[in-house]
């Protein structure tokens, strides 16, 4: 059988071979990060893909309890940082492990705003003596929950935020006057709001996982081992998740 193919069409051929190959071969990563967790994620993905230009990163945001699912079975992920790893005790998750590092302490704290300028907006929308809380399978609701002043606070008026975003507009933007929430997030708005009061000290409420059968070993590694960076650290200073 002739080849029909002219000579510049066997070149394009082969040169369209070898850019899909080498597409096929590029290095990736993929991170999993709990949404309070966001701002961190991204900038130290972010210095991480400028020391590992040719890695292509992909961090998805997901809840904790959503990204243990996914784990659970069998997304392939190679990195998680999540909030409240320890209350995920199922053991083919916990087998999923390969070493876990901490990376910042939290308390729940309950908030109220410190100014008055919300009141007419509360009054409004009927949520005047309200306390917001996260869903009841969210870590922060579940710290609440083992902090004795979680089950006095379900008997008022309550208001159920499903995910983090929501759980910070109600509070930012006055739709609730107290709510209960991570301290860092205190820590970041302290002129907006006054602790009314602080859980127990949670140490390793904030941690990094490397997932034993992540798909991309050296990289993943490579990335958990910047987590405990002079540049990480820092980084977890600047957003107040460390004192």
């Amino acid at each position: 059988m002739t080849n029909c193919l002219h000579p510049s069409g066997r070149w394009l051929l082969i040169l369209l071979l070898a850019l899909l190959a080498g597409c096929g071969n590029k290095n990736r990563l993929v991170v999993y990060a709990d949404p309070w967790l966001s701002e961190y994620a991204q900038r130290v993905t972010a210095a991480f893909q400028v020391a590992h230009p040719e890695t292509e990163i992909q961090l998805k945001l997901l809840s904790t309890e959503v990204i243990v699912q996914h784990i659970r079975y069998g997304q392939p992920v190679d990195v998680i940082l999540c909030m409240g790893s320890e209350l995920y005790t199922q053991q083919d998750f916990r087998d999923e492990i390969a070493v876990e590092t901490v990376l910042a302490p939290s308390q729940v704290v309950q908030l109220v705003q410190a100014g008055q300028d919300f009141q007419t907006k509360q009054e409004a929308m009927g949520t005047r003596y309200c306390t917001m809380m996260e869903a009841s399978d969210r870590p922060m609701r579940q710290y609440v929950e083992q902090w004795e002043q979680g089950a006095a606070a379900q008997k008022s008026c309550t208001i159920i935020a499903n995910f983090q975003r929501q759980a910070m507009d109600y509070m930012l933007r006055g739709w609730v006057p107290t709510g209960y929430m991570p301290i860092h997030f205190a820590s970041a708005h302290p002129n907006q709001f006054r602790q009314l009061a602080r859980g127990p000290l949670i140490p390793n409420a904030f941690t990094g996982i490397l997932l034993r059968n992540a798909p991309h070993q050296a990289l993943a590694s490579a990335y958990f081992a910047s987590l405990t960076s002079e540049k990480s650290i820092k980084i977890l200073g600047e957003l107040k998740f460390l004192p």
